[in-house]
């Protein structure tokens, strides 16, 4: 988090890539089955994503602080607000985010 990049390591090797930067303070991160990843960027207050093929990072929420996010088999996001006890769903139904 030292200096908000996320990089690639290869299998096997030993040199790093960045894939991309600009986040403050991501802290979370997962990825669905076709390899693209999401970052929560907490202090920016986004969840963002970086598509597998190389493409420019696109922010897919933004303005809530999240804890704690998963994604579903059809990109939908379930996360928690800092500070908030309830689980809210974000679809991306026909790859227009909407909550």
């Amino acid at each position: 988090m030292v200096n908000n990049e996320v990089k690639k390591i290869p299998a096997g090797g030993n040199s790093t890539s960045i894939v991309a930067s600009g986040f403050y303070w991501p802290t979370g991160l997962a990825m669905d089955a076709l390899g693209d990843i999401y970052i929560n960027d907490f202090l920016n207050t986004a969840i963002k994503e970086i598509p597998a093929d190389g493409g420019p990072v696109t922010t897919l929420l933004s303005g809530v602080r999240v804890e704690g996010f998963v994604l579903d088999a059809s990109k939908n996001m379930y996360f928690i607000e800092q500070g908030k006890t309830t689980i809210k769903k974000f679809q991306r139904a026909g790859g227009t985010p909407s909550l």
